[in-house]
């Protein structure tokens, strides 16, 4: 019985000097992932 199987890894280092709080980075990073996904 054959099989496949798809692994990936990916390190994103992403530099948000506008935004300045906390929540505001992570309503960016969410927004990214959506996209992704």
């Amino acid at each position: 019985m054959a099989s496949t199987v798809a692994v990936g890894v990916a390190r994103v280092v992403l530099h948000l000097p506008e935004s300045g709080s906390l929540k505001s980075k992570r309503q960016v990073i969410s927004g990214l992932l959506r996209r992704v996904r």
